[in-house]
């Protein structure tokens, strides 16, 4: 069962939205060696602001928190942290860049896989990553 709370406020040139979810999962199985038994409850949230400069440049920012475990929120491994700057360039009116720049605390939506298997508790507890990102719609 996954319920969402969110609120969202555009007026003007200004956008201000926050979310809050909890996601309970619960896995049975009658072949508990393929698929092991197990129930979880996760937390996830976020507050986003950002500000229309003119018809082409939109600056903002966001806080991201994600908790795997909401029974169990200590270590680098089971929270996560985001800090972004954002700025959005809408090129025209189907193709729009951003640029993020976000600053993260913790590990818990790391892949392992990705970092030679390093175990997520054993990963840089802060760290930090750049993207651009575009989207063309029609």
């Amino acid at each position: 069962m996954l319920w969402v709370g969110s609120l969202e406020y555009a007026a003007y040139d200004w956008l201000i939205a926050a979310e809050l979810g909890r996601w309970h999962t619960k896995v049975q199985s009658d072949q508990s060696l393929l698929v092991p038994e197990t129930k979880n409850s996760e937390d996830r949230m976020y507050g986003l602001v950002a500000y229309r400069v003119n018809g082409w440049l939109q600056p903002g920012a966001y806080y991201a928190l994600y908790f795997p475990h909401a029974n169990n929120r200590h270590g680098r491994q089971n929270q996560q942290h985001d800090v972004a700057l954002v700025l959005r360039f809408d090129v025209n009116e189907h193709w729009l860049v951003k640029l993020e720049g976000h600053y993260m605390e913790g590990t818990a939506e790391l892949e392992t896989s990705l970092n030679d298997g390093t175990p997520r508790d054993q990963l840089k507890h802060s760290w930090g990553v750049l993207l651009a990102k575009t989207t063309a719609y029609f």
